[in-house]
């Protein structure tokens, strides 16, 4: 690359670690979330009502509160999506 300067950073090597702390939280976060969101498809969650019938405990206990603002939005997704019986 011709002509690029290249920016070094120079942290402190706690200043590394909590970089990548917060790095890997983030991505527990994503897998995290994308093992419910394959939960509520694998267990065709398609009204919101039915959260707490369907959805394992351990997987209710790991849902952020913040998190349940989009069910009835998901549950929307899903129901459009899945096999009529």
């Amino acid at each position: 690359m011709a002509g690029s300067r290249r920016l070094t950073l120079l942290l402190p090597a706690a200043g590394i670690a909590a970089l990548a702390q917060r790095a890997s939280a983030r991505g527990r976060e994503r897998r995290s979330g994308l093992i419910k969101l394959r939960s509520i498809i694998a267990f065709r969650l398609d009204d919101p009502e039915d959260f707490h019938r369907k959805i394992p405990l351990a997987l209710r206990s790991a849902t952020d509160a913040r998190q349940l603002r989009y069910l009835d939005a998901i549950c929307e997704i899903v129901a459009q999506h899945s096999p009529r019986a």
